[in-house]
């Protein structure tokens, strides 16, 4: 047969198929219409060609692409053997005076091989793959001659064929039919072009701290009367006028540095409400945004000390609250004590028990409000199904205008079949 490395493509493949005479055996991931066709062809040509395949007959293959349930479908009934390893990506074909081994994969990545993939078996090889694959008898004469004997035929493989799990393979069909995959062609399409395109979340929180405020525990307001609720601030800011000032000076640069970011790299695009990013800039992307989250890391270092502080202040201002506010109507616990030359003291000391006990947010859960977050995702196949999303990517230069036509047209040629199959 020549070089023992081949291209091997689907046209060989059937050819070696009715060129076998006695057998034709097949462990593939899937196969096709075209091929599933040949062999029930084959068959009945030679009704005495003994055939036998393994498949992987998992939803993964199928959505995968490595091969079709309606091509599984039309062999099974048809006096083919069909046996089964799930998840297997073996590939080889044999016949009684030659094989191949074949380097399969799947149709999303190529239909028809151009380039070296498969290896031509040699008699050994074919011979063992009998015995201890398919449990067939090898030829004797081969068997006989053969030094190697005790290492190759002494054991089985572990791994071994199983009839065909009809059952599980009706439930996989129906789950293909109510959900089918895109067509390999389309498959590739998105493939190529998920690996150009980026969805980007990108944010950067809490750049205003002015605003930054924690509500009074109802504990307090409920402390007093209707009269004196109103005098009582609600809300206290978290941080005073200096200190606010000072950190959104800080935070200002990183929310304008955010800004570039987002200005230079990435794109808006109104049918997804989302922004792309090229892959050649995703490098680049990563690494500002990483400068800039170290960079926010250290401020947010100096916030966090901010917020201790302040949180130690908002008790002392608490207190100076609740002490004015018992000072005008004392709780029941210090009405004895009205006109004491110590009033004010014991006021002090219970409005001071009473702060300590309010509830106020932790630093942590305010920290929780200063990140930057960003997320990738690759578009889906509904994101390529939109054609104004494939004509704003041709609108931003991210695809070109031969691009944008294939993916229409590919599109549109699944749309068809869908309401051909409908």
């Amino acid at each position: 047969m020549g070089s023992i490395i081949q291209t091997v493509q689907y046209q060989h493949i059937l050819d070696h198929l009715f060129a076998a005479k006695q057998y034709w055996y097949a462990a593939l991931p899937g196969l096709f219409d075209e091929l599933a066709e040949g062999i029930v062809e084959a068959k009945k040509k030679n009704p005495k060609l003994d055939i036998e395949l393994v498949i992987d007959p998992t939803e993964t293959a199928f959505r995968s692409h490595y091969g079709s349930v309606d091509a599984i479908q039309k062999l099974t009934g048809s006096g083919i053997s069909i046996k089964q390893i799930p998840n297997h990506r073996l590939g080889f074909i044999m016949s009684e005076d030659s094989g191949w081994m074949l380097f399969t994969q799947s149709r999303v990545i190529e239909k028809n091989p151009q380039g070296p993939n498969a290896i031509c078996m040699n008699d050994m090889t074919r011979q063992e793959l009998l015995y201890a694959f398919f449990e067939k008898d090898g030829d004797p004469e081969i068997i006989i001659t053969s030094e190697n004997i005790p290492s190759r035929y002494s054991t089985k493989y572990e791994v071994k064929p199983e009839a065909l799990d009809e059952e599980a393979f009706d439930e996989v069909m129906v789950e293909i039919e109510q959900n089918p995959p895109p067509s390999p062609d389309f498959k590739r399409l998105l493939d190529v072009y998920s690996t150009k395109i980026k969805f980007i979340e990108f944010e950067v929180h809490g750049i205003k701290v002015h605003n930054r405020m924690v509500q009074i525990p109802n504990d307090i307001l409920n402390l007093v009367d209707e009269s004196l609720r109103d005098q009582i601030q609600t809300r206290l800011n978290v941080f005073d006028d200096e200190t606010s000032s000072k950190l959104e000076e800080t935070l200002a640069e990183i929310a304008k540095e955010g800004d570039r970011i987002r200005s230079e790299l990435l794109k808006r695009v109104r049918s997804r409400k989302k922004s792309v990013l090229h892959t050649k800039h995703l490098a680049e992307f990563n690494r500002l945004v990483y400068d800039l989250t170290e960079k926010y890391k250290a401020v947010q270092q100096e916030i966090e000390r901010d917020i201790f502080a302040s949180m130690i202040n908002l008790r002392k201002r608490l207190k100076e609250e609740l002490v004015q506010l018992y000072k005008q109507k004392p709780p029941e616990k210090l009405v004895r004590f009205q006109g004491d030359a110590q009033f004010t003291m014991f006021v002090e000391d219970y409005a001071s028990q009473k702060a300590r006990t309010i509830s106020l947010p932790t630093i942590e859960s305010i920290m929780k409000g200063f990140k930057i977050e960003k997320r990738i995702f690759d578009p889906t196949y509904e994101d390529f199904s939109d054609q104004a999303f494939i004509e704003e990517l041709e609108e931003i230069g991210f695809i070109s205008k031969a691009e944008r036509i294939e993916i229409v047209d590919e599109f549109e040629a699944i749309g068809t079949q869908k309401d051909e199959k409908g």
